[in-house]
């Protein structure tokens, strides 16, 4: 592997030319994938730094390529989820509006 990270800072049409140079699956969470300039690992182990432009998403499928030509897929790693439940329809409601209103993160 090289010392310097692969600088990912090209988000690609997945249904275009790219999607047939995909060399190698990103695995990431929700916060990985939310978050700017975040250095991970490939399946294969390439360091790579994504350097896209801030409030950028990437969803499952994604592509993202380098100045080299490299394409890695962003795929969406398996979290745990927590499930809510309330005896009240209109507490849960209140739940959901006050975690999603305020955009907390559940641990």
């Amino acid at each position: 592997m090289t010392d310097t990270p692969l600088q990912l800072d090209t988000l690609c049409d997945p249904s275009g030319p790219d999607a047939a140079r995909v060399i190698d699956p990103l695995r990431l969470t929700y916060a990985q994938r939310t978050k700017v300039g975040p250095h991970a690992h490939t399946a294969s182990g390439r360091e790579v730094e994504i350097a896209l432009p801030e409030g950028t998403v990437l969803r499952t499928g994604d592509l993202l390529r380098a100045a080299n030509g490299a394409v890695i897929q962003v795929l969406a790693e398996t979290e745990n989820l927590v499930q809510i439940t309330a005896r009240e329809p209109a507490v849960l409601a209140r739940a959901a509006y006050m975690l999603g209103a305020h955009h907390l993160v559940v641990e």
